[in-house]
């Protein structure tokens, strides 16, 4: 049986290749596209992580749904505890492992922790939510401080997930949901296969901590992070004016 009594402090586990802990054992997957047009701007990210000695999971090209799927299954066949998902399409902290690590160290029951980022379309709002549990909707988590929070729903670009999850909730684990599809063209707010994910999470009422220190800039025709939605909201408050 997998021993999950809480470790030493993260501070000490910096000072050691991430592949050389004992607890959490954490894999790296990180989904491919057929086209990257941002490889040349994250690779160094990755190659970052790598060098601290973080393992990754072989990837294949493949529909994004079946390919966090596959990963869960080789997350179950080998011997890690945890893997984390990072997005392409995004500039990771070079100590993001660390980072989010040092949540389940605190409390090994906390099985998903994820870090924020924002939408690439206007208003570039965190992709994180809040279930409303007197009008059943989701509020988007658009103003927050610099912390920990717990949320409802979360995107998975950059989410460390407990392999007790996978054991837990049943198969598929990621999945698009296609209702209320027609509704949400015009907005392109499509339900994508980590909102899938997240109300299987809820339904076995598994929370998920956010680490809203995290700053991992998504790929638009510019970077999007905080920034950039805390500038656009300024702008849409003078032109208002």
């Amino acid at each position: 049986m997998t021993d999950y009594t809480p470790r030493p402090d993260p501070e000490v586990l910096k000072r050691w290749p991430v592949s050389s802990w004992e607890w959490p054992r954490i894999i790296v997957y990180v989904p491919l596209l057929p086209a990257m047009p941002y490889a040349d701007e994250v690779f160094p990210h990755f190659w970052a992580i790598a060098q601290q000695g973080v393992p990754f999971l072989p990837t294949k090209f493949g529909c994004i749904d079946a390919a966090r799927n596959r990963a869960a299954e080789a997350l179950l066949i080998s011997e890690f505890t945890h893997i984390l998902m990072l997005d392409g399409d995004q500039k990771h902290p070079v100590d993001i492992v660390q980072r989010l690590a040092r949540h389940v160290i605190a409390d090994p029951e906390r099985l998903v922790v994820a870090g924020i980022y924002h939408n690439r379309r206007p208003p570039f709002a965190p992709l994180a939510w809040r279930v409303d549990h007197e009008q059943l909707t989701h509020a988007q988590m658009v103003d927050y401080q610099p912390g920990r929070l717990e949320v409802d729903a979360a995107a998975a670009g950059c989410m460390l997930v407990d392999r007790r999850v996978f054991e837990r909730i049943e198969r598929p684990w990621f999945y698009h949901s296609y209702e209320g599809v027609q509704e949400a063209k015009a907005e392109f707010n499509y339900p994508t296969e980590d909102i899938g994910f997240c109300v299987k999470l809820f339904e076995a009422g598994i929370g998920i901590t956010l680490d809203t220190t995290v700053n991992s800039p998504h790929a638009a025709t510019t970077w999007i992070d905080r920034a950039a939605m805390l500038a656009y909201q300024q702008a849409e408050a003078n032109r208002d004016a």
